[in-house]
């Protein structure tokens, strides 16, 4: 699937470190570390009447840091970059959907990770999936809402990491 999107260059002083999605944006989690969406560039030139251009698509979510560059997925568990959909918190913590697959399916976690302590939350959602997609916003972004974590229509508080409110399964109409 083709995605629409504002792509820049990161850099460390003068080292490139990689292209990014500017509409994910990059995230600064502890001291020196940066979490953000690759991007890569076709090398074969689409040519569009007189203008010639070049696809880019994004990749994979990454963790960098001076010393380091570890894909996300490699890092924590049930960590998809085309469904996960991640968000960062200023302090540092990613909320994800966690995705395992399951034979034919997917069962579906909320999962929290904390990059400065390296402490990992996860509940299961109840919820199994036949994801049949890469479509990235398949799940919507985590949002935190005061107490609470909103994935979709569940709310998991974040102090205990438990689901507090669920939507119930669908009732046949009479």
């Amino acid at each position: 699937m083709l995605e629409d999107g504002e792509r820049a260059v990161l850099r460390r002083g003068e080292v490139l470190i990689d292209t990014v999605d500017a509409g994910i944006g990059v995230a600064v989690v502890g001291k020196d570390s940066l979490v953000f969406l690759q991007v890569q560039t076709d090398t074969t030139p689409q040519h569009m009447g007189t203008v010639v251009s070049y696809e880019s698509f994004p990749t994979d979510f990454f963790l960098w840091s001076p010393t380091t560059r570890r894909k996300l997925s490699d890092l924590l568990p049930y960590f998809d970059s085309n469904l996960s959909s991640p968000a960062i918190t200023s302090d540092s913590t990613i909320l994800y959907w966690g995705v395992a697959q399951r034979d034919t399916t997917y069962a579906v976690y909320a999962m929290r990770y904390d990059f400065r302590s390296a402490h990992l939350d996860s509940v299961s959602l109840d919820r199994t999936d036949h994801i049949a997609t890469d479509y990235r916003y398949y799940f919507g972004r985590p949002r935190v809402r005061g107490k609470e974590v909103l994935f979709d229509s569940v709310a998991v508080d974040a102090t205990t990491w438990r689901v507090i409110r669920q939507p119930g399964p669908p009732t046949a109409k009479r």
